[in-house]
């Protein structure tokens, strides 16, 4: 399996790259076939055949390259984030994924909890894998506040981070556990960009999200949105939410939330002088 999950990594990465550079590329051909239907009309202006065939022809290029790529898009679409886990049957169902972020009023020493109810699918689950990706820099501790689970085996795998989560022992199928992981942030160079995402890579019953803010830093605008994937930047659900007035919190509640899809909270601090 680690091999198949390796391979699956590359090939996401490959697809993500290519998304990315095909928005330029799609660009460029915009442009081109711009160029040529104004050189056309300009020919046919000045009554100049040469720059009329030349316009023609770029348009042409440009529509049937423009074409392509999108043909090629549609085919690759499928292909989201759900290779970066363990591909095939789970081996646990989350019945809840509650993710808490917050801030104190520094701006830089921030928190991130997230609380796992999780269900054993089959016998003898002795660990939960999990990973995040924080954009800050400085200090950045993971530990587990639950007596008796162990956070072990952290590596960085490309942009991820990951880490498992031992418990303290074998599960059954059928059996629960509860546990809270923690981590502990210090923005040395305050390049923390303020969001909270998550994307559902196990069958989840309900997933819980919130950002709690000290009064100095109480949000301009918050959005909830939800995407298709990870690498898409249009959501394909999107609400404008207001800060509680009183706990200057955000919160997204997502019963039921869609595998393989992100879920984000996106917010805009208040600048601090």
């Amino acid at each position: 399996m680690p091999q198949f999950k390796g391979i699956s990594k590359r090939i996401y990465t490959f697809f993500f790259i290519l998304s990315q550079g095909a928005q330029l590329i799609s660009s460029l051909m915009v442009g081109m076939a711009s160029v040529g239907v104004l050189s056309t009309l300009i020919g046919w202006i000045k009554n100049a055949i040469g720059l009329i065939i030349t316009g023609i022809i770029v348009f042409i290029v440009s529509a049937i390259a423009l074409y392509l790529l999108y043909a090629l898009l549609k085919k690759i679409e499928p292909i989201d984030s759900a290779p970066l886990f363990a591909m095939g049957k789970s081996p646990v169902k989350i019945i809840l994924k509650e993710i808490t972020y917050q801030y104190l009023s520094d701006g830089q020493t921030m928190y991130q909890r997230k609380h796992f109810k999780l269900q054993a699918l089959q016998d003898n689950v002795g660990s939960f894998t999990d990973r995040y990706r924080w954009t800050g820099t400085g200090k950045c501790i993971v530990k587990s506040l639950t007596p008796g689970f162990k956070i072990v085996n952290q590596r960085k795998e490309e942009f991820w981070d990951y880490f498992d989560v031992l418990f303290p022992r074998p599960l059954k199928k059928g059996e629960e556990v509860d546990f809270v992981i923690e981590w502990d942030l210090f923005d040395e160079s305050k390049k923390a960009v303020p969001f909270l995402s998550t994307v559902i890579d196990f069958p989840t019953e309900r997933l819980l999200m919130r950002v709690i803010l000290p009064p100095n830093l109480a949000p301009e605008w918050a959005y909830c949105r939800e995407y298709k994937n990870y690498i898409d930047r249009i959501p394909i659900n999107e609400k404008k939410i207001q800060c509680n007035p009183m706990k200057y919190d955000i919160t997204y509640d997502v019963p039921h939330p869609k595998r393989y899809h992100k879920y984000l909270i996106d917010f805009s601090l208040i600048k601090q002088p």
